[in-house]
């Protein structure tokens, strides 16, 4: 009962508030206003899809809005590491098909392609 009451919550709250409940381990650097997070590390994110691009846009379309990626982002493949070697997933954020300078999300994958880190920046 206690748990169906805390996913119900999860689910309701704020992106970052169900990132952090979620993953009440991880650290986590946010906005001044907490509005979304620029950093979070020191997490598993374990993902059935195939391939590192595939595992880090699983993980952005799950969390991606606790750390600024909205919907009318598209994000560009920019960088993945070879299966099965740990790496940075870089993706550029567009808007209406122009890019987003500095506005690039950065998914850290590691060899068993789990999701153990993720850095952007806050954007107006």
């Amino acid at each position: 009962m206690l748990a169906t009451l805390f996913l119900a919550l999860a689910a309701t709250a704020h992106p970052v508030q169900r990132f952090a409940a979620s993953y009440p381990e991880s650290k986590r650097i946010g906005s001044p206003d907490g509005r979304v997070l620029s950093h979070a590390g020191g997490f598993v994110f374990e993902s059935a899809a195939r391939g590192m691009e595939a595992v880090a846009r699983d993980f952005l379309s799950t969390y991606g809005s606790a750390f600024g990626v909205g919907p009318s982002q598209l994000l560009v493949l920019r960088q993945a590491p070879a299966p099965g070697q740990p790496g940075a997933v870089r993706f550029e954020r567009t808007v209406g098909s122009f890019p987003v300078f500095g506005g690039d999300v950065v998914v850290g994958v590691d060899a068993r392609s789990r999701v153990f880190l993720v850095n952007t920046r806050d954007l107006p």
